[in-house]
This record gives structure tokens, sequence and C-alpha cells, in this order.
């Protein structure tokens, strides 16, 4: 897949949701949002994978400021 070529939409915001069986993450730009719900496995994953992305981001860039 090329990301280059995949339309993008900006997200402001991120709600995030559990349930047993799913995590449900809200992606939300101005009034629209996308939900989207994933296995615990699938979420696990993908927390990985941002941490791994982050880490090689400040590698580049430099540290990224951001409270929690």
């Amino acid at each position: 897949m090329d990301l280059k070529k995949i339309p993008k939409q900006f997200c402001e915001n991120v709600n995030i949701g559990a349930t047993p069986e799913f995590f449900i993450l809200a992606m939300l730009s101005g009034e629209n949002a996308m939900t989207y719900a994933l296995t615990p496995q699938h979420a696990k994953r993908l927390s990985q994978s941002l941490a791994y992305n982050i880490a090689e981001f400040e590698k580049r860039f430099g540290e990224i400021k951001a409270d929690w």
C-alpha cells in the first residue's frame, strides 16, 4: 500500500473505550468522526506499532513534547 496515494484526513482528537471483546476508537475531525473497533490483540499491535514509529520519528527529528 502506497501511503502517499491514500487520501488523508487530519485527526484532532481520539476517544477510546473498551468492552471485554473490543477496543473502540473514535477519531474526530471537527464535526466528523470515524469509529473503529479492534480486538484486544489488534489494539496491542497498534500500541506496539505506534511506540516503534514514535521512537523512530524521535531518533530522526528529536523528542516530541506532549503532556498526558
